[in-house]
């Protein structure tokens, strides 16, 4: 039995964690302003990126997040990024 509840204390440590990733996902694109974000596939468009490149990018270097279930870039960040 002890066995048992050892593996459900882990389950629930790493369902906590998990919860955490994804609320830190879902709110990231609340950080920037609203003027200043634009639908990714606006931004794959303008900057000449593909999505999955901007996705990544939302996700590792912080240029935006979900909006809405939707996903956003914020213009400024990816201009710096960008150098344009």
């Amino acid at each position: 039995m002890s066995d048992l509840s050892e593996l459900i204390e882990r389950l629930e440590g790493a369902l906590s964690v998990a919860r955490a990733m994804q609320a830190d996902l879902a709110g990231s694109a609340a950080e920037f302003p609203e003027d200043d974000m634009i639908e990714l596939g606006v931004a794959a468009q303008i900057f000449e990126m593909e999505k999955d490149t901007l996705r990544l990018w939302c996700r590792t270097r912080r240029i935006g997040g979900k909006r809405g279930g939707r996903w956003m870039v914020s213009r400024q960040k990816l201009r710096d990024l960008r150098g344009r």
